[in-house]
């Protein structure tokens, strides 16, 4: 075939018949390029366009074709022999002959075009370049060639390497998966797949559903590997491009099984996704979700030194987790720097988290000559929310092998977190493994089974906020890392929580010997835990190297725990080689703060109740700084280097801000007081081994154990608490309203008093309706005494209402009680009795009920306020209109009394006046009040004038409750001018009696003041001699 290959004439000969039949087959199709875009699109199949495709179902192959085969008329569309491509210029003839030339138009519309061909085996340098379906798919490289594949375009193919082929992918398109298995295999020992170039371009690999499990690994995952499946001692290489958007029972973007490689340099693996596989029976058992969102690695020799792997995903309710990278018993990551935030997990661990077989070590930060961060992982700001344990029996108990006593296994997993109360049984049923749980309690096992007793281990003294960053179940090693932005004043890098239980002896795991601590780890310190479990949150806002990290891993989600990472096996933060490390613990000394009011009551303690407190070591004179939390307080101290049995004495003093002490809490420690600490250092070798025994890193560690912790003389269950009291305070005050009417600018005063002897002045002191005396609260107000306010001066303008206010504090109420008052107005001020000013005579009554809050921790006030009319014994409720004394300026008429002077004779008849006057003058008991002289006509009128403030006849009648009222009056006669005999000289004195009816109505006076002017508007005099 090569040979004839080499015939130009041949090829010339074939390319015409190729042409030929290639306008044959087109021929039908011709027309359709005139209908409808609807039409061409179901008559030929073709694709609207390539962006229209998805990525995530990828392309399947037309039922009935066979596979490897030729099919319809793309059969001959850009078709080699036997692979090879023809050189370029025959190509460009061939397809220029190929090409109908009629209704150019109509070509132009065609949406691209994607061809369908069967893309030939084990061919060296393959370009895809357009949109490409192989309908031979899987794309297969095998034997042990070299092979090169260049995807500019996209290809729409699975690809299979396998028998020792290695096979590197280049260019910067698309490989899209058929959507019926992984969209790269890599099978067999020595097979290789090289993904990208290094620093440069690679294709994004997408739309994989996964291959079949294989042998060993849980079937329920249904399939695995959705982008790339590496399986049977082969290597995959990742330098660039991306694996986006697969998806697969376990390992939604790449899954890796032992004794494979897994290494990447680059690239991004990014919204992959471990998801419940789409099952329609079950048969083979239940199908779940498994791990590995964006990675699942069981290989001993995983590396990744740089690229992202983001918004992975894996759904697992039954796992570990492991949103972005899950690696298994067998595997080992080795990840020389990484950036871990902004990860979530449903169970703990938003960062890390390592299952009861993991080693985990973050190890020091080292800068290389590139300039390159070799260091610790950068693991903070991830979250968790610690509602989603792993429903996998023997995740929730274990017995894995001791790292520090060989031969011995410790108790492991998260029964120490979630307890084995009441329903934990029945979740873990409906879980993997149930049968694991015998006789109602967990075991785990096989020639040698263990049995966990139903207790309630550390659950209610371990909070989630301890472990949003970090959790492990077996061995971790954190290293010192002071790259990390904190908040101003923070000393620690790290708060958390710890958990453990000895080697078990016998087969019954119990409550025996269990520990558990809250700890801190300060910054520039490292840690290291062995056989226990260590939760952890970062205190970092911010990732302050400077340098980038080689490897990020961030938005990564878990259904359970570890959202960026989680692991079964051993992850290494930093440099590749073995390690031997001597770390001292930091250890935490922890002290209880309570809090009692000042009626005795212990109160609930919550996240607002923050204290300062200043601990120094006597020996040093180091000053070490605490907050309390929950009532829990604590510090971080450094280790010791040397076994044995130590004591410390150290100084605590509270320190109470400004706001605290306003609020009322008083230290019980004001001038500091002893703290005795009893401790034990422990020294034990850790060894972080992997799978087949290789040493990781050996690290000698010396832990600082507290024995006692001692405050002062305190003894039993408060030798080591704080008590704060809060003195209990509170007062209450009570507004008074001046309103002013029309009177000239001025202040007033008010009394205000208390009533000691409440039953002496109303009737029912608990429902108050009458005063035992009327005036009996101005009494008490004006009483020597009390306090009095004055308003301040008023508006100068009178010729509206004002308001002037005053107000009075109660005393301070340190208990639950009621209190009592009399508020009255009283002489002072400017407008005093004195200018001639009325005052309001309304007096009132105020009671103040103090009861305790529900929190018992204030007091809380109800004040009820009762009025009395001047002059009034009864009592109304006025709480809600409030206190409110009022002045109005007020101006009183006078009034005529007309009368009539007849002369009378002896013979009783009338006379005339003749122009006669008469004088009268009217009499008010014996103050003259009026007088007149009659006119011609006989006609008197007296006019009574309003020549004061205090006119009583208008303001008497005003004053009424009816506005009307009877007053007498005498009348009497002067001697009359011109006296002469025929008439009397004078007549009797005569009573008249007058009934006024009073009204008022708002006037402007002469001076442009508003008042209120009271009129007597009618009356009637009655004279009798």
């Amino acid at each position: 075939m090569t040979k004839l290959l080499q015939n130009k004439s041949i090829i010339k000969f074939l390319g015409i018949a190729l042409s030929i039949l290639l306008i044959v087959a087109l021929v039908p199709q011709i027309n359709i390029a005139y209908g409808s875009k609807d039409d061409v699109l179901a008559d030929t199949g073709t694709e609207e366009s390539a962006e229209g495709t998805n990525d995530l179902e990828g392309t399947e192959n037309t039922e009935g074709e066979e596979e490897g085969g030729l099919s319809g008329e793309n059969a001959l569309e850009g078709a080699t022999l036997d692979g090879e491509e023809p050189p370029a210029d025959e190509e460009a003839g061939i397809m220029a002959t190929a090409l109908p030339e009629e209704n150019p138009e109509a070509v132009a519309e065609t949406p691209v075009e994607t061809t369908s061909k069967g893309l030939a085996n084990n061919t060296d340098n393959q370009i895809i370049d357009g949109d490409v379906t192989n309908t031979s798919s899987p794309l297969t490289f095998s034997g042990n060639g070299t092979y090169t594949l260049t995807v500019n375009g996209t290809l729409r193919s699975d690809i299979r390497v396998t028998g020792g082929a290695t096979l590197t992918i280049n260019g910067a398109g698309k490989i899209i998966g058929t959507g019926t298995s992984s969209v790269i295999s890599i099978l067999g020992f020595n097979s290789k797949v090289i993904l990208g170039t290094e620093n440069g371009a690679g294709p994004t690999v997408t739309g994989g559903k996964g291959s079949a499990s294989p042998g060993g690994f849980n079937n329920g995952a249904g399939t695995v590997g959705g982008g790339v499946f590496v399986n049977d001692g082969a290597s995959f290489i990742m330098h660039s491009g991306a694996i986006t958007k697969n998806e697969a029972g376990a390992g939604g973007g790449v899954f890796v099984w032992n004794g494979c490689h897994f290494e990447m340099t680059g690239g991004e693996i990014s919204s992959n996704k471990a998801k419940d596989p789409d099952k329609t029976d079950d048969s083979d058992g239940p199908l779940r979700a498994h791990e590995g969102g964006g990675i699942f690695t069981d290989a001993k020799d995983t590396k990744i030194t740089g690229g992202s792997i983001i918004n992975n995903e894996t759904e697992t309710t039954t796992d570990w987790g492991g949103g972005g990278i899950y690696i298994n018993n067998n595997g080992t990551l080795m990840i020389p720097s990484a950036l871990i935030t902004n990860n979530s997990a449903a169970g703990l661990g938003g960062g890390v988290a390592g299952c009861p077989h993991a080693k985990i070590i973050i190890g020091e930060k080292e800068t290389t000559s590139a300039g390159q961060l070799e260091s610790s992982a950068a693991v903070f700001k991830n979250t968790a929310s610690g509602t989603s344990y792993p429903l996998n029996t023997v995740l929730r108990f274990n017995v894995p092998a001791s790292v520090v006593s060989s031969g011995k296994n410790v108790p492991s997993g998260d029964f120490f977190l979630t307890g084995m109360g009441e329903g934990e049984i029945a979740k873990l049923l409906n879980g993997e493994n149930p049968g694991n749980v015998v006789d109602g309690k967990l075991t785990y096992g096989w020639s040698t089974k263990y049995t966990l007793e139903n207790k309630d281990y550390a659950s209610k003294s371990f909070k989630v906020n301890l472990a949003q960053d970090y959790y492990c179940t077996l061995a971790s090693y954190v290293s010192a890392d002071n790259t990390l932005v904190r908040g101003d004043g923070e000393t620690l890098a790290w708060r958390g929580f710890e958990v453990g239980m000895p080697p078990v002896n016998g087969r019954v795991v119990s409550d025996t010997g269990l520990w558990s601590r809250e700890i801190g780890i300060p910054i520039g310190q490292s840690y290291e835990s062995h056989d226990a479990t260590l939760c952890l949150t970062n205190t970092a806002t911010a990732d302050g190297a400077n340098i980038a990290r080689s490897v990020i891993i961030t938005g990564n989600k878990s259904g359970t725990h570890g959202g960026g990472i989680a692991c079964n096996g051993a992850i290494k933060f930093g440099k590749f080689d073995t390690e031997e490390k001597t770390t001292v613990n930091p250890y935490t000394i922890s002290l209880t703060k309570k809090i009692v009011n000042s009626l005795g009551d212990l109160l609930d303690t919550d996240s607002d109740d923050v204290f300062r407190f200043e601990l120094t070591d006597k020996e040093t004179n180091e000053k070490y700084e605490g907050y309390t939390e929950n009532g829990n307080l604590q510090f971080a101290l450094p280790g010791f280097d040397a076994e044995g049995e130590k004591t410390k004495t150290f100084s605590l003093k509270e320190c109470l801000t400004g706001e605290q002490k306003e609020a009322g809490f008083v230290s019980s420690i004001p001038d500091g007081i002893d703290v005795h600490v009893s401790l034990n250092v422990e020294k034990e070798v850790a060894s972080y081994e992997e799978k087949d025994n290789n040493v990781l890193l050996t690290s000698t560690t010396y832990t600082t154990k507290v024995s006692s912790v001692q405050i002062g003389n305190q003894s039993g269950d408060d030798a080591a608490t704080v008590t704060n009291t809060l003195n209990l305070k509170t007062s209450v005050n009570i507004p008074v309203t001046k309103i002013a009417d029309g009177i000239a600018a001025g202040s007033f005063a008010f009394g205000f008093k208390k009533i000691d002897n409440i039953d002496d002045v109303v009737n029912d002191p608990s429902n108050p309706t009458e005063l035992k005396q009327a005036n009996s609260l101005v009494s008490i107000a004006t009483a020597e005494g009390a306090t009095v306010k004055e308003t301040g001066q008023l508006a100068e303008s009178t010729k509206q209402k004002v308001e002037g206010t005053v107000s009075f504090d109660t005393e301070e109420y340190t208990a639950p009680g009621t209190y009592w008052y009399a508020i009255a107005e009283q002489n002072g001020g400017t407008q005093n009795v004195d200018s001639g000013v009325d005052y309001d005579g309304t007096t009132y009554l105020v009671k103040v009920d103090v009861t305790l809050s529900p929190d018992k921790r204030s007091l809380e006030t109800s004040p009820t306020i009762y009025k009395a009319p001047a002059g009034a014994t009864a009592l109304e409720n006025a709480t809600e209109a409030g206190i409110k004394f009022e002045n109005v300026a007020m101006e009183y008429a006078g009034f005529n009394l007309g009368l009539t002077k007849q002369i009378l004779t002896t013979l009783d008849e009338s006379l005339q006046l003749n122009g006669k006057t008469f004088n009268f003058a009217l009499y008010d008991g014996e103050s003259k009040v009026a007088e007149g002289t009659t006119g011609p006509d006989g006609n008197l009128s007296l006019g009574i004038i309003n020549d004061s403030a205090d006119e009583p006849y208008a303001k008497k009648t005003f004053a009424d409750g009816t506005k009307t009222r009877d007053f007498t009056f005498t009348l009497k006669e002067a001697v009359p001018e011109g006296s002469s005999d025929d008439f009397l000289t004078t007549i009797p004195d005569a009573t008249v009696e007058v009934t006024l009816t009073a009204a008022g109505s708002r006037v402007v006076s002469e001076n442009g003041h508003t008042v209120y002017k009271v009129e007597p508007t009618e009356y009637c005099g009655i004279l009798g001699w």
